[in-house]
């Protein structure tokens, strides 16, 4: 049996658990028992849907320290193989205090160094894997690192989708995703901008479950006939494929469009997502746009001048397209599932 502690709501979004339930079902497909376990009821119903078991605290998401007599119970009384934490609000206190009861694996996002996980997960694009390494060595740790983006734990459907479509010589379709909560409505003015500015093309906004605009954004698909609205898709890989350009903030789905080749024009919404946004324009990957929290005015000045050169340009979408394709693989969480596996094989 495997834990996952993670958590999901409209302020911080629901890319930790989406993240943690693409490995789930990798160790589920190799015959582990996952559940799954929240400070609250917000990502209940997402999970459940995936048929995995859910524990609710009834804590505090931004205080872990306060659960550590409780959770500690249930690991001993399930006697879990192993917990895998997503959460910036871990600290070392916490993770030394549950290592001592289970295996703990982090997926960490920041560069941390907590000497008593067993394993630590890091796949973004601009992890110094000599620092990383350097940084547990220094404190004698026997933690199992996984670095790189091969091991991002992208769901299954991204497996699939590793051909290269033909580019378009016009775009029809543009995708917009700004993660799950988007507590700025971000992608609902972007949307805006497109269906005003290019008529002609369909627009595809996707918005998670826990967006707190989505009163707004379906008034928005009500009077604009070129605006498609999906609210957590369970087709989002097909969603991508078929998209001539994508407008989307950091985090996951990055990497999701990077599976998919699809030419993307990013942004941030969240400091944690900034240096994977500049990683990918510096290296040639993606057009980043900056910060959607800096002035609107000149957010809006930047992607409108990006839109208008990757819109007009074939042979910019064509060369972004190739250069995606071999980035992610789509393979990541069954890489990080069979290293659980081989870890929990052997001895303590």
């Amino acid at each position: 049996m495997i834990y996952f502690r993670a958590d999901g709501n409209r302020k911080i979004g629901s890319g930790h658990v989406m993240r943690c339930k693409a490995i789930a079902h990798s160790l589920r497909n190799l015959g582990q028992e996952c559940v799954f376990i929240a400070a609250d009821n917000s990502m209940q119903d997402q999970v459940l849907a995936d048929k995995f078991k859910y524990i609710c605290l009834n804590s505090k998401w931004q205080n872990l320290e306060l659960e550590i007599e409780k959770l500690t119970a249930i690991i001993n009384k399930n006697e879990p193989q192993a917990m895998v934490l997503d959460s910036y609000f871990v600290n070392e206190k916490y993770i030394k205090g549950l290592s001592q009861n289970t295996r703990v694996i982090y997926i960490d996002d920041y560069k941390n160094c907590f000497a008593s996980c067993s394993m630590v997960i890091n796949y973004s694009f601009y992890c110094n894997k000599e620092a990383y390494t350097s940084l547990y060595e220094a404190k004698n740790a026997k933690t199992k690192l996984l670095l790189g983006q091969q091991y991002t734990p992208l769901r299954a459907e991204f497996k699939c989708k590793r051909q290269v479509t033909e580019v378009k010589q016009v775009p029809e379709k543009i995708l917009i995703t700004t993660g799950g909560a988007d507590e700025f409505n971000t992608a609902g003015k972007i949307a805006r901008l497109i269906c005003i500015k290019f008529p002609q093309v369909q627009v595809i906004l996707v918005a998670g479950s826990l967006n707190a605009n989505l009163a707004k954004l379906k008034m928005l698909e009500e009077n604009n006939t070129s605006l498609d609205l999906e609210i957590t898709p369970h087709n989002i890989a097909e969603l991508m494929q078929k998209s001539d350009i994508a407008i989307s903030a950091g985090g996951t789905t990055l990497y999701e469009l990077c599976a998919c080749g699809v030419p993307t024009i990013c942004f941030s919404l969240a400091d944690n997502q900034k240096e994977g946004v500049k990683w990918l324009h510096e290296h040639g990957f993606m057009i980043s746009i900056g910060d959607a929290r800096d002035s609107v005015e000149e957010f809006f000045n930047r992607l409108s001048l990006a839109f208008n050169k990757l819109f007009n340009s074939y042979e910019l979408r064509q060369q972004y397209k190739q250069r995606l394709t071999n980035l992610v693989d789509g393979f990541g969480s069954e890489r990080i599932a069979k290293e659980i596996i081989k870890m929990i094989g052997s001895k303590v």
